[in-house]
């Protein structure tokens, strides 16, 4: 039974090197599930210790949780053999999934693993540098740091942008904050209109967001995206837009479509801006008929002058139907 009245600091190695990137990204979504808050270092390739294998990749987990030691250790197992991982593949040096706990509470496990190369790079991801103070200072210091987060992430979740930023500011002065919360930063920056900030951050900081869920990390694509578009960088804005693409929801579409046509044409790419903003008007039309009309009859008033100019260059296109 879970102690509700007590949460234990936790750290999770994760590691697979077999189809690793797909097992991983498994990992770290069930994981959020069972753990809510939990949060992930980068991934990265690291060689085989002590087995003849091809390389792994690895990555952190860190977060509070309610489960006893073990309950939680008989979770990390479950999650193992969901990922298919089981000791025949083991004898084969075929690691589907290994999810090692290495701290739980004040209590480190797996000793040996804390002075790994790797493990020292990946916590250097996380905010928990201070684990590798004194135990003293660290506990001390990371509950200053818990309650600094979690005032900062009220801001930041009640949309008090300034006031968040403020808070993280101060904290990244005094701890290597992870990926995450330098991207919620970078948030901050785009609702103040410092897309310049904005893009210098997001621009280092998404390919390290592969763990995290597809919808949120289309949210840090299109503030990237538009910072760049803000700032006239149209090329630059164009792979952003494109990716947010791939994460958003269908109904968030039109506008990108509208934006990638833009850039397009900034560029002078006639053909790629043609086909974008046909995209925009069937997604305009699918979706905000009635609450874009005046977009609507933009779009369509920038396609027939694409179409012109593509009859004038020579170039081909399919008639578009009003």
């Amino acid at each position: 039974m879970q102690n509700m009245s007590k949460k234990s600091h936790i750290i999770i190695a994760l590691g697979s090197n077999s189809d690793a990137r797909e097992n991983l990204s498994a990992a770290c979504t069930e994981l959020s599930l069972r753990i809510p808050g939990i949060t992930f270092s980068q991934t990265i390739p690291t060689e085989p210790v002590g087995i003849n294998s091809p390389n792994f990749f690895n990555c952190l987990a860190e977060g509070e949780t309610t489960l006893t030691l073990d309950q939680l250790q008989q979770q990390l197992k479950q999650l193992e053999q969901q990922q298919g991982d089981t000791p025949i593949l083991r004898k084969q040096n075929i690691v589907r999934l290994d999810a090692d706990l290495l701290l739980y509470g004040k209590k480190r496990l797996h000793q040996k693993d804390w002075s790994r190369a790797y493990i020292i790079k990946l916590l250097a991801m996380l905010t928990t540098l201070l684990l590798l103070l004194t135990p003293i200072q660290a506990n001390a210091q990371h509950t200053t740091l818990n309650a600094q987060l979690e005032r900062a992430i009220e801001y930041f979740q009640s949309e008090k942008y300034q006031e968040a930023l403020l808070l993280f500011t101060q904290l990244e002065k005094q701890y290597i904050l992870n990926p995450r919360f330098q991207a919620y930063i970078a948030l901050c920056h785009y609702h103040q209109w410092n897309y310049a900030e904005t893009a210098l951050r997001l621009d280092s900081i998404l390919p390290q967001l592969d763990p995290l869920a597809p919808h949120e990390k289309a949210v840090y694509y299109y503030a990237c995206a538009e910072s760049h578009f803000n700032l006239q960088q149209y090329q630059q804005a164009i792979p952003f837009y494109e990716q947010f693409l791939l994460l958003c929801y269908d109904n968030e579409k039109p506008d990108t479509f509208f934006r990638l046509g833009f850039c397009h044409m900034f560029t002078y790419d006639t053909a790629s801006a043609y086909e974008y903003l046909k995209a925009a008007k069937i997604y305009f039309q699918r979706y905000r008929a009635e609450d874009e009309q005046g977009r609507l009859a933009q779009t369509r008033q920038m396609i027939k002058g694409l179409e012109d100019k593509l009859i004038r260059q020579g170039g081909y296109f399919v008639y578009d139907n009003p």
